[in-house]
């Protein structure tokens, strides 16, 4: 027996669109455990993909391969190259290519916050400098 087309099905659905609605509740109703152990395992699929995906993405970018990412690691001890933070402690729990904007050379892994801090004074030294100063004038008071 031949299977209904594509367009007959998509009829049947539109014309039967609260029964099947209604089915569709009270099996999930009936399967809640199940339900919830299959999205929690898909997000969690889901999530590391994405992460994968983007570590690849990331070191293609930067011309880097995993094994000089790993190399790099070991040399900082598998921490953040500015704040010694282990990249579970940093805030996507993970450390980012640093690299000079105006050479494109690697400089070594951050963590978010570093990276960060990095981008938002523009790779300033003079600015870097003056915020170090800052600082520590209202250290010497506290």
């Amino acid at each position: 027996m031949a299977q209904p087309s594509k367009e007959v099905k998509a009829r049947y659905r539109e014309s039967h669109r609260e029964e099947l609605r209604a089915k569709g509740r009270a099996y999930a109703a009936t399967h809640k455990e199940e339900f919830l152990v299959r999205e929690k395992r898909y997000r969690q699929e889901g999530r590391e993909w994405v992460e994968k995906r983007d570590f690849s993405r990331n070191l293609r970018r930067y011309g880097m391969s995993v094994e000089e990412f790993n190399r790099i690691m070991i040399l900082q001890s598998g921490c953040c190259a500015i704040c010694k933070c282990p990249p579970s402690e940093s805030m996507h729990g993970r450390l980012h290519v640093d690299h000079d904007h105006v050479t494109g050379k690697n400089r070594g892994l951050l963590c978010h916050a570093c990276n960060c801090g990095l981008g938002n004074f523009r790779e300033n030294l003079l600015a870097l400098d003056a915020a170090k100063i800052y600082l520590q004038q209202f250290n010497k008071i506290g």
